[in-house]
């Protein structure tokens, strides 16, 4: 197994961190205002997230850059293209 491989496995194993605030908020969605909100980044700029999303080589040379990344001892599922993947490639899957 490899060292990435590695790391996306312990991040699937890990806790849940909660934070109070963030759990209230998510009391409060439903699909229609998840849809809602999806719709309405995707109408103000969608050549810019159509074009991010194709133009991206997913090849993860930005992730030094991220400080997300960074900050979690390089694990991939922090980098940028391990951020798109888990929001916005299943977004657009839909």
């Amino acid at each position: 197994m490899t060292q990435a491989t590695e790391k996306v496995t312990r991040w699937k194993e890990r806790e849940p961190i909660l934070d109070p605030g963030i759990e209230e908020g998510v009391k409060k969605l439903t699909p229609e205002r998840i849809e809602t909100v999806i719709k309405r980044v995707l109408g103000i700029q969608p050549e810019r997230v159509k074009m991010y999303i194709q133009k991206c080589m997913h090849c993860g040379l930005c992730a030094e850059a991220c400080h997300w990344y960074l900050s979690h001892d390089r694990d991939p599922t922090y980098g940028p293209v391990g951020k798109v993947r888990q929001t916005w490639w299943e977004i657009l899957k839909a």
